[in-house]
């Protein structure tokens, strides 16, 4: 029984969105009018970095950030390793209390440390116009790095020693002050004060929490020292009201393909997670641009995953299923699955004037007019069918579908179904309507060169192709080659008896295959003509000759 599988692409459910979607305000062409202001590139390139998360930040004021607390990392505290590219906030942002509209919370970016590479400060304005430090971000080549975040009873400031200082609070009668630089895209501690029920404490060493990436363990000894000889440095914040919205970049992804699968994705850095009860096959993200979006793919029973491609290239865009991809321009990835069953392939030739068309999945094929095949190689799987279908051009009819495996006919149907358990090689044999030069011949011209073929093949047990090269009074000249076209051997055949010898006067007598008396006497009658004095032509669209 004829399997079918009736469409390549397949995209299942309606495409869900991943994005920021009615939240997302209008972008400005941010990254654009960035790029004109040569005046500070330093300035520009920051602001290309850091301004994913100021968009992110305006955002989630527009919309309230309560609806955003399972989706983002919300932290506290000093990060004693990176906390690279995810959706990580302070905590003070989700306080119902904190009152912080996109007009009072602000952003700077600044080199805080004077070390040449710029800082991203968020926070809330004050009435002086500085800033209660919320986050600190910094920079590492093209990416934000998320390196401190205040909670209600930790908060940050900036001092005039390029510090950076926490001040905070244990209890009522404990309080710290925390001095860091950064160094290797992170806050290291310089040094740190303890004040607990009236006395004073001086670090002596501590220690990282490694499990969790944030805070310190500090050892401390008694000290009349406090910390307390600096000064706050103030900075200029500008609201984020006024920030122009980073560029929104379109990402796609959908599955296609025979197989099944599903795909997931996030936009925070986590790894994506499949859910059971919505198998995913089609995402769109509209993100500002810079954004890491990870994407999964996994095949279900049956199927395999094959590769990401490239919509607009029809490239392989990765061979992993799992892939990080940094927003920069418009992109739509197509996820490929494949059915887990073994394929066959099958290639199909014209002889004469004609042309054919095929399909691997058992449809009917058309032919196409303005793109003509007369080459054709399928993958199928085993067991499926594919579908021939063969036309013959103006002045020509056509005769047959040749098996080359078994040099016999296959069918004198134009519409064939093939149903292939192993490598499959057919040929559409045309013969001109009104030459019957061979008429006393004992087969086509066609027919002459596959029993030559076969009888070669049969005695040394090798591939190879046979062409009628020059046709004379005395017989034909027929030319056995390899796949490379190397000569191995030449018949000289009388075509009226398929009799001759080879190169070497060896008697040659044609097997004739495939050929009942009724077919020979039916060949007999029409011949086939020579194009460009070649037996077979193979060649890929028409129009490409």
């Amino acid at each position: 029984m004829m399997k079918k599988h009736n469409a390549w692409k397949r995209i299942a459910g309606a495409a869900l969105s991943l994005a920021i979607a009615e939240g997302m305000l209008s972008a400005g062409g941010a990254v654009s009018a960035f790029a004109e202001e040569e005046s500070e590139p330093a300035v520009i390139a920051s602001e290309q970095v850091f301004s994913k998360y100021i968009t992110m930040l305006k955002i989630r004021l527009a919309n309230g950030f309560s609806s955003y607390s399972e989706k983002d990392k919300v932290v506290y505290g000093a990060f004693n390793s990176p906390q690279y590219d995810y959706n990580s906030f302070s905590a003070m942002w989700y306080l119902p209390y904190s009152d912080i509209t996109a007009d009072n919370a602000g952003y700077a970016i600044t080199d805080l440390d004077g070390n040449g590479w710029d800082e991203l400060v968020l926070g809330k304005i004050e009435e002086d116009g500085t800033c209660e430090i919320y986050d600190i971000y910094t920079r590492y080549e093209d990416s934000a790095w998320h390196i401190a975040a205040a909670s209600e009873r930790d908060h940050f400031y900036v001092t005039n020693r390029n510090t950076i200082v926490e001040e905070g609070s244990v209890s009522a009668f404990c309080s710290t002050r925390v001095f860091y630089d950064i160094s290797k895209w992170q806050l290291t501690v310089i040094d740190a004060y303890k004040s607990e029920n009236g006395k004073n404490y001086k670090m002596t060493d501590y220690t990282a929490d490694e499990e969790s990436g944030f805070g310190y363990t500090f050892t401390w000894k008694e000290s009349e020292e406090k910390g307390e000889d600096f000064s706050y440095q103030p900075i200029q914040f500008k609201p984020i009201s006024e920030f122009k919205d980073a560029e929104p970049v379109l990402l796609k992804a959908n599955i296609i393909g025979y197989g099944h699968g599903e795909i997931a994705g996030t936009d925070d850095g986590t790894k994506p997670e499949f859910d059971p009860e919505r198998p995913m096959q089609s995402a769109v993200y509209n993100m500002p641009k810079g954004t890491v979006i990870n994407l999964s793919a996994k095949a279900d029973d049956g199927s395999k995953f094959m590769f990401w491609m490239d919509e607009e290239t029809n490239e392989v865009y990765s061979e992993q299923p799992d892939i990080i991809v940094t927003l920069g321009e418009t992109l739509s990835l197509e996820a490929v699955f494949d059915l887990d069953i073994e394929r066959v392939p099958i290639r199909a030739n014209t002889y004469g004037g004609g042309r054919i068309a095929g399909t691997d999945d058992g449809s009917e094929p058309e032919i196409d007019p303005d793109f003509p095949y007369q080459s054709i190689v399928l993958s199928v799987y085993k067991g499926y069918s594919a579908s021939f279908l063969a036309e013959p051009e103006d002045g020509w009819e056509f005769v047959k579908w040749h098996d080359k495996n078994s040099h016999t006919t296959y069918s004198t149907d134009k519409l064939i179904s093939v149903e292939p358990t192993e490598p499959f090689d057919l040929v559409a044999v045309f013969k001109a309507k009104d030459d019957d030069s061979d008429a006393e011949n004992i087969t086509s011209d066609f027919d002459l060169a596959d029993w030559a073929e076969k009888d070669y093949e049969d005695k040394t047990n090798t591939n190879i192709r046979a062409e009628i090269r020059e046709e004379t009074e005395e017989g034909y000249t027929i030319v056995i080659s390899d796949e490379e076209l190397n000569t191995l051997d030449t018949y000289s055949i009388d075509p009226k008896t398929g009799t001759g010898t080879n190169s070497a006067g060896e008697a040659i007598n044609l097997p004739q295959t495939g050929m009942s008396g009724a077919h020979r006497a039916v060949a007999a009658a029409a011949a086939l003509l020579m194009l460009a004095g070649a037996g077979l032509v193979i060649r890929n669209r028409k129009d490409e000759e």
